[in-house]
């Protein structure tokens, strides 16, 4: 990806500290570096999947307030911008393709991979439950990403192209996992009955399968038609093998290297469902105090 050495030292210069020591990025900074002055508009989307998906808001989005001077003569001018954590600067370079804020989507699938985490070799420990809630949150895309690509590829196989979805995602973990495949990978992680892959897979290596199936969305919709099942499964490996390019330059962790969960997404939805649930009750109750 020829935007690999230009983006990523940008990111990194423009990653900040704040006093305890969490990272953060300017708004106006991610601007610069995707060439849009108009981000501001993706903030309610960022919002709106951070309030869902049970984020506290105010930890990954705030308000940043202070002066500067573009001369010693001048007056100083008041400033205002808005401080992202990384997973907050995530969901915004997602949001950018539901605003149409970007010409040129390969730049932004780098800023996604940077700030997902998926270009560095060793994650920092995330705050409890932090890493749980992104999992969850991915997995939701891809389900939807999977309902997507299922019928855009209906629309664009040749009549009479009968296509096996098994082997079509099959060919797209071969992609991005060096050639292993979905049983092969189910093996490794010791999975048993109907337990799924993805399901057992960290926010990093759930965000690079979305990637690839991303890449492989933006390739379908440039074909006029796929002449067959083949055609398919090869430009969906093709994208598989991209993102494992964009990890490598980058120097990032492969996915079939990367350190498994220790429970399910299944069971994380249903501890998380339950802390949820207490906080409302512990909230309801300190609003009932205060009346």
């Amino acid at each position: 990806m020829r935007h690999l050495d230009t983006i990523l030292p940008r990111l990194e210069e423009a990653r900040l500290t704040g006093k305890i020591g969490r990272e953060y990025w300017l708004l106006s900074s991610l601007e610069e570096a995707s060439r849009s002055n108009r981000l501001d508009k993706v903030l309610p989307l960022v919002q709106t999947d951070l309030d869902k998906y049970g984020f506290e808001s105010r930890k990954h989005i705030h308000t940043i307030t202070g002066y500067s001077t573009l001369a010693a003569s001048q007056e100083p001018n008041a400033i205002r911008d808005t401080g992202l954590s990384r997973f907050a600067a995530f969901l915004t370079s997602r949001s950018f393709k539901t605003a149409n804020l970007y010409q040129e989507s390969e730049s932004v699938k780098v800023m996604q991979a940077y700030f997902s985490r998926i270009t560095k070799a060793q994650q920092e420990k995330e705050p409890e439950h932090t890493e749980d809630r992104k999992r969850v949150y991915i997995r939701t895309l891809i389900k939807a990403k999977n309902l997507q690509l299922a019928g855009a590829l209906r629309r664009k196989l040749s009549a009479g192209c009968g296509l096996d979805y098994a082997e079509f995602h099959d060919s797209g973990y071969k992609g991005l996992n060096n050639g292993m495949g979905a049983s092969e990978i189910y093996d490794s992680m010791k999975l048993h009955g109907d337990e799924h892959i993805l399901d057992w897979m960290g926010s990093a290596e759930l965000f690079a399968n979305l990637l690839r199936m991303d890449i492989f969305q933006e390739k379908l919709a440039a074909q006029s038609v796929i002449r067959n099942k083949r055609d398919a499964c090869g430009i969906h490996c093709d994208a598989g093998i991209r993102v494992r390019v964009l990890i490598e330059k980058a120097g990032g962790s492969m996915p079939e290297m990367l350190p498994r969960p220790k429970e399910s997404i299944i069971e994380i939805e249903k501890k998380l469902r339950k802390i949820d649930k207490e906080k409302k009750k512990q909230q309801a109750k300190i609003d009932g105090e205060k009346v």
